[in-house]
């Protein structure tokens, strides 16, 4: 009978502190630096591509769909601090890469980066994060397909999020 009371207590125990650190625990991503998403903006989702400029070439193929998406979406390049010497500015970058999208420096960023770059991260109007999707060599016509289904599967949310 001892046994099981202090296996009880064990337990009790455990479930106690799992339960502590489930409230404690932080998601990353619930304070995702949105100072960019304009909630009076017509775009009801902001993509966020965090890459590098040491990204293979045929990696970073989305950026010509990217460019290409209607007023929905609202592209934001994310690039490292790090990679920027005093040739190099966000101008140069984009011109560089041919991207029609606004890029900026990784420095509110930095506790996002990803494991796999580049990355791409989808925030709704509300700021919650929708999916995240890393972008692979060729996989151009994957990813197209994939951003209209997704945004046709899900465009009541995002959209009723306006009114």
């Amino acid at each position: 009978m001892r046994n099981y009371i202090i296996l009880l207590l064990v337990v009790i125990i455990l479930a106690l502190s799992s339960y502590v650190y489930k409230i404690h625990k932080e998601n990353i991503f619930q304070k995702f630096p949105n100072h960019v998403i304009d909630n009076e903006s017509e775009s009801s989702l902001y993509l966020f591509l965090f890459f590098s400029v040491k990204n293979c070439r045929p990696c970073l193929d989305i950026v010509e769909v990217l460019n290409r998406l209607p007023n929905k979406y609202k592209v934001i390049g994310v690039i490292p601090e790090g990679e920027f010497t005093k040739e190099d500015s966000l101008e140069f970058i984009r011109e560089n890469l041919e991207s029609e999208f606004e890029i900026i420096k990784m420095n509110k960023f930095r506790k996002y980066i990803p494991q796999y770059a580049p990355t791409l991260i989808a925030v709704s109007r509300s700021k919650e994060i929708m999916f995240v999707l890393p972008a692979v060599p060729n996989e151009r016509e994957y990813f197209e397909r994939f951003i209209e289904s997704f945004y046709n599967r899900a465009w009541t949310l995002l959209e009723g999020e306006k009114y």
